[in-house]
């Protein structure tokens, strides 16, 4: 640590509070009696002394406020909302006290943090342990950067003869000469040049006046140190800090204003300024630790290749190969071929015109905006290039290099189990890819070939409908009396491990043959690939499994290669997938019959995996019994195994997991179905934006703060919202609390500013009416072709049928209700999708709370 300063004891209502300055952290330890009730004092106080400016904040004590997760403490909301307000969130929710979590770590820091709560029986609070890092990490005296002129490479680009590629006929030959050609440019346009240290300056607003000002405050607090009791030398100190720090947020308002002001009408620019601004940059996390696997970086990043190449081969040989049928006994699954046909230049522009300008370049280092740039000429070569490969079956060997990056999921971070590898392909193979997409894609849609509970990478399906489509389903099944399960099974590798040989067969029975057939087989074949981390790079290595993640045609080519699976007819069971993140729900009239069911249904779904080379990672699977209350679930003496296998008696096969809540698709699904999990989540992810528009409230425009409002909260607020909209306003008020502390952090509001103002002045609706507008928005897109005439003109929709209150909180029945209710008021039927939206959202913001409960009711108090 390179600075030191002794305790500071601030002023605290209703708590003792003891500041510490080590180095570049903050420490903030309080211990609050728990005789203190009300936490008003508490929470002011607490503002006050967390308005610290330091990078790293740890906030510590005995706080006696519960934050565990379904907790019922009044006071945790405020609390934690305040904290959050000033950047800093919870490091652990666990219990330290008879189940409760009233002793917090809270952190605001980009560094390394690592938090126990260490069981003892010392006292009755556990005690808590932090290791936060330290270290930093030494930079050279020069950066070396690599920079591209793009205006020389364009240039040349159009200046370049192309007519030669017009005259190759074979496709690879025309494809090498296209990479090289621009490869050669690239390579000639982009040089590598060093920043001496003494240049980079580390904020821009910051003039060299204002450094010598921030050198000689430093300079008179290192000489304070060494004279605490100079009262005088004390004084002028504090005035001068106190200047230069004003001067600092002074300066860094003023240029922050101005970056809005240049970026304005430009929505790009202004969004890379809010991210300056906010710190949402998204952060790079080169996988350094893969290099030190092995002795060199070399060896180490060869081994990690050498992992993600093989993994796939490696899992499916615990399998016996899939029997590949013949042509001439293949059943065809379809009653049409697929056709691929030749390309115009207007498909190539474009295909060129949607490509992302920033996004990572393959081996081949030609960047997508340079071919964006430089469509005018280069249109008609790609199109030449494609049309070859399309007439002659061929995907060109060029193409089908790929660099991976390992991607850090979890755990250590030197276990290359624990990354990802997305591979990032070409430019030209992706052009290529997005044409052969399409026709797939169109054939495949064209026959109705993919089945209907197959939801992924699909057009007009979505995350929301697989969720939608098992609760809904789940929530029936509660309502008739039925005992219900629900399995979520977690596959390994599940991308890496598709046998191409199995996938071409499932294909050439789907009608794709001939020419088709042919260039997607030399897609999947002699594939390569070499990993890169910083600047070092592995030996390249032949594919034999799997399908490139981060590739355009490898999701497509998987739900081909799944549809098996989802096609599976099962007794008293349903089949939910999303690529391969898959769900069954299981009932039965008893649960041991539901566990039976469930038992036999898994077992048919693990034969389908395994002739499909597929592997069922069983400790990670987990499985959920569905029930309206605890009273209801099942006993924990019933098991449910895994049966690989041929009986289905008492065997050793392994068991799944048991929980009461599990996470599909980004939703938190409880056993209840009251979606408290799942709110409370959303509560803490909507918390963590308040520092984030603390940081910006000051340099942009409220239409700004709108924009970021819509993009970054409104977003997680309405994500499957119409799913758990429903719960019980006890809980719902929470998330709603979180959602009007952004908007006063927004809009500069006090803490205890009115709730109905400050809805008015933001002109945003609560997040009860965004369900009741999403809800309704969705029920209008399925209204019936002929309305309803006679005495119940309104009733669009007909009643649901229903037995329980809890049936009644779900979408298939709250949203007819609330349809009909609106359709009676507003006369909704006939408008278009948008007038509806409008007159619903203007007739919502009329109404206070309890009248907006009363839509889900579908009663009306005036």
């Amino acid at each position: 640590m390179s600075r030191h300063d002794s305790p500071t004891i601030p002023y605290f209502d209703d708590a003792n509070c003891l500041v510490c300055n080590i180095g570049d952290v903050t420490i903030v330890a309080i211990y609050r009696p728990p005789c203190f009730t009300n936490i008003n004092n508490f929470i002011d106080s607490l503002d006050n002394v967390l308005k610290i400016s330091t990078s790293t904040v740890v906030l510590i004590g005995d706080m006696n406020v519960d934050i565990k997760i379904d907790n019922t403490d009044s006071h945790s909301d405020e609390y934690l909302t305040c904290a959050a307000s000033n950047g800093l969130l919870p490091a652990h929710l666990f219990p330290t006290r008879l189940g409760n979590c009233l002793d917090h770590i809270l952190l605001k820091t980009r560094k390394s943090a690592t938090t126990f709560v260490i069981e003892s029986s010392i006292t009755d609070h556990e005690p808590l342990l932090l290791f936060l890092e330290t270290k930093t990490v030494n930079k050279d005296g020069n950066c070396t950067r690599s920079k591209m002129d793009y205006e020389s490479a364009i240039e040349d680009i159009k200046s370049y003869d192309w007519s030669i590629l017009l005259s190759i006929l074979d496709p690879n030959d025309a494809a090498d000469t296209l990479i090289s050609n621009l490869s050669s440019i690239v390579t000639q346009h982009t040089h590598e040049f060093s920043v001496p240290k003494r240049e980079r300056n580390l904020k821009p607003w910051i003039t060299p006046g204002l450094l010598r000002c921030i050198r000689h405050r430093d300079r008179m607090h290192a000489k304070l140190k060494t004279s605490r009791s100079n009262e005088i030398l004390k004084i002028t100190y504090t005035r001068y800090r106190n200047f230069c720090n004003a001067l600092l947020r002074k300066l860094k308002r003023s240029y922050e204003k101005e970056q809005f002001h240049n970026a304005k009408n430009n929505v790009k620019a202004t969004w890379n300024v809010i991210k300056k601004i906010s710190d949402l940059e998204t952060q790079n996390s080169p996988s350094f630790d893969l290099l030190h696997v092995l002795n060199t970086p070399k060896s180490s990043l060869n081994h990690v290749n050498n992992f993600f190449a093989n993994v796939g081969s490696s899992l499916a040989s615990k399998f016996k190969s899939p029997s590949i049928r013949s042509k001439s006994t293949a059943a065809s699954e379809s009653s049409g071929s697929m056709a691929l046909l030749e390309v115009t230049e207007n498909d190539v522009d474009s295909i060129i015109i949607g490509l992302r300008a920033n996004c990572a370049v393959g081996l081949d280092s030609i960047p997508s905006k340079l071919i964006k740039a430089t469509r005018s000429v280069l249109v008609p070569i790609i199109t030449h290039v494609c049309n070859l490969c399309i007439s002659a079956g061929v995907f060109p060997t060029a193409f089908k290099k790929a660099l991976v990056h390992p991607i850090h999921k979890s755990g250590r971070r030197d276990d290359v189990n624990n990354y990802r590898p997305i591979s990032i392909l070409t430019a030209m193979s992706k052009i290529l890819e997005r044409i052969l997409n399409k026709s797939l894609t169109s054939f495949l849609g064209a026959n109705n070939i993919l089945a209907d509970n197959q939801y992924g990478f699909r057009n007009a399906v979505s995350t929301e409908d697989a969720v939608m489509d098992l609760s809904g389903h789940v929530a029936r099944m509660l309502d008739d009396k039925r005992k219900c399960l629900g399995i979520f099974l977690d596959l390994s590798k599940a991308f890496d491990t598709v046998s191409a040989p199995a996938l071409l067969n499932k294909m050439e029975r789907m009608g794709i043959r001939g020419l088709a057939l042919k260039i997607f087989a030399d897609y999947l074949s002699d594939r390569t690939q070499k990993v890169k981390i910083g600047k070092h790079e592995s030996d390249e290595l032949p594919i034999t499994y799997g399908v490139p993640q981060g590739s355009i045609l490898g999701p497509t080519l998987f739900l081909i290669y799944i549809n098996d699976l989802c096609k599976l007819t099962l007794d008293n069971c349903k089949i939910y997938t999303y690529a391969d993140d898959t769900a069954l729900v299981i009932d039965g009239e008893d649960w041991p019959q539901a566990y039976r069911n469930a038992e036999v249904a898994l077992s048919s779904v693990m034969k389908c995996l395994s002739d499909n080379l597929l592997t069922l990672n069983v400790e990670k699977s987990v499985y959920v019994p569905f029930a309206f209350r605890s009273n209801l679930c099942p006993s924990n003496s019933l098991i449910l195994q895994a049966h690989a296998c041929d009986s289905l008696t008492q065997c050793s096969c392994l068991s799944l997991i048991r929980s009461p809540c599990v996470r599909y698709l980004g939703v938190h699904i409880d056993q209840h179905l009251n979606w408290h999990p799942h709110i409370l989540k959303v509560t803490s992810r909507i918390r963590k934006l308040i520092y984030v528009f603390k940081k910006l409230r000051d340099s942009a425009d409220s239409e700004t703060l709108k924009l970021v409002y819509f993009a970054l909260c409104r977003s997680v607020l309405t994500y499957c919202l119409p799913v758990w909209g429903g719960a019980t306003s006890n809980v719902f008020i929470r998330l709603e609390r979180a959602q009007r502390a952004v908007l006063k952090v927004m809009f500069s509001r006090p803490r205890r500013y009115s709730t109905v103002q400050l809805y008015s002045d933001s002109k945003v609706l609560t997040v009860r009416q965004l369900y009741v507008l999403l809800c309704t928005l969705r029920k209008h897109s399925a209204r019936p072709l002929e309305g309803p005439t006679g005495r119940l003109k309104h009733n669009v929709f007909p009643p649901e049928r229903h037995r329980t209150a809890f049936a009644k909180r779900q979408y298939y029945v709250i949203s007819t209700i609330m349809y009909n209710f609106l359709n009676k008021k507003l006369k909704i039927y006939s408008c278009l999708k948008r007038q509806c939206k409008t007159l619903i959202r203007d007739y919502l913001q009329t109404l206070d709370y309890e009248k907006t409960e009363d839509i889900l009711l579908g009663i009306s108090r005036y």
